[in-house]
């Protein structure tokens, strides 16, 4: 089969799964109608993909959980198919349409069947849901932010969090910042969350360790006067000619990627308070700033921790985001989101709603062979029934 062969029996099939839609109901994703269809792979025993199809006037969208896309246009007879992100096994991939076009027969002739069948074989692995913290690290010590983190200092933060400190935003408030004070919070925080890699020389300043092993895009913060606060306040306000507003990242102590950075950030109060109707700026405070660190990826959260403790141990005022979800990750008290295994970890815990308080989230076959003990804990998403429109 040639290359534009292929194409066109794609399309064909894929035309004839778009009009098979309409026999089914659907949900909404806004305005477009929007349908989740949960299939068995007829090549591989025991194996399902998901398809997501959207429609929007005469364009219908598919996705699949192998990464196979395409678009109909229905109206204008175009069809586009993406294979860029498939893998693995095209061959498969590509049966893809053929096989929800059969099983949406199969539901069709018997939905309850059907329905019961996704239920009882939908693999696990394949799934969304939550587990507490507790359970993982049961079964998988190594995933222990406490246990990485040691006994004491696991301890000295949550006494620090009971005490009520995080209820003063005060305490983090720093009066005449300078960058040499600035430094001196970076030189802490690299002593105190060194590893085995960081290869750290601990006979340099605080100035050198932050050029040596900060992101490096600093915006103009090592060339000011280090002693001056005015001039520090000015670089703050973005008044230093730089690039602080072109992609620059003077807060990025320790290198990493977006979500797996570690920032020391500093910045104004009173930004905070953009809601306040008087708008009046406490004369008292206009040199003070809030000095804080954020870095909350599973990968990177024990070093900011660390970080946190050394510079309030040192006297300095200093905060860390989301200190409750610190807290509870540290003691296991929160949960771990799971999603599917064909979805990357990345951001995972975007797709759990805000009252959960998702902050990591993991592959169920993390759990290896004890996927048994761990499943009775799991609370699972519901899985997606497919009913046919005659259905009632």
């Amino acid at each position: 089969m040639t290359h534009q062969e292929l194409i066109d029996d794609q399309k064909q099939k894929f035309f004839r799964l778009t009009k098979r839609l309409d026999s089914f109901w659907n949900g909404f994703s806004g305005p477009d109608p929007k349908w989740e269809i949960i299939y068995p792979v007829r090549s591989a025993k025991g194996r399902w993909g998901r398809c997501f199809a959207c429609r929007y006037k005469d364009m219908t969208s598919f996705v699949f959980s192998n990464n196979l896309q395409a678009t109909v246009y229905f109206g204008e007879d175009k069809f586009d198919l993406n294979i860029s992100d498939v893998w693995h096994n095209l061959r498969v991939a590509l049966e893809s349409v053929d096989d929800v076009l059969i099983w949406l027969d199969v539901v069709e002739k018997d939905p309850m069947a059907a329905n019961r069948r996704i239920a009882n074989e939908y693999p696990a692995d394949e799934r969304e849901g939550v587990i507490p913290r507790s359970i993982v690290e049961r079964y998988i010590p190594e995933l222990s932010i406490g246990k990485a983190l040691g006994e004491a200092k696991s301890k000295a933060f949550s006494d620090i969090f009971d005490s009520g400190y995080f209820y003063h935003e005060e305490n983090a408030y720093c009066e005449d910042m300078t960058a040499n004070k600035f430094f001196e919070y970076c030189r802490i925080a690299y002593i105190a969350s060194e590893e085995r890699d960081d290869h750290l020389n601990k006979s340099l300043s605080g100035r050198e360790m932050y050029d040596k092993y900060s992101d490096g895009r600093y915006g103009a913060l090592l060339d000011i006067d280090p002693d001056s606060t005015e001039q520090f306040l000015a670089w703050l306000d973005g008044k230093v000619p730089c690039d602080r507003h072109g992609g620059d990242h003077p807060w990025e102590i320790k290198r990493g990627g977006n979500t797996t950075h570690i920032d020391l950030y500093v910045y104004r109060p009173e930004r905070s308070l953009w809601f306040r109707d008087d708008k009046k700026k406490d004369k008292n405070k206009s040199r003070t700033v809030k000095v804080g660190l954020r870095g909350h990826h599973i990968g990177r959260i024990v070093e900011t921790v660390k970080m946190f403790l050394a510079i309030k141990k040192a006297g300095l005022p200093i905060w860390i985001s989301e200190p409750e979800s610190v807290r509870n990750r540290i003691l296991g008290l929160d949960w771990i989101g799971i999603i599917p295994e064909y979805d990357y970890l990345h951001r995972g815990w975007q797709r759990f709603p805000g009252d959960f308080n998702i902050a990591d989230v993991m592959h169920f076959s993390e759990f290896g062979r004890n996927r048994r003990y761990a499943v009775p804990f799991v609370s699972w998403k519901p899985l997606p029934v497919i009913l046919p429109r005659k259905f009632s």
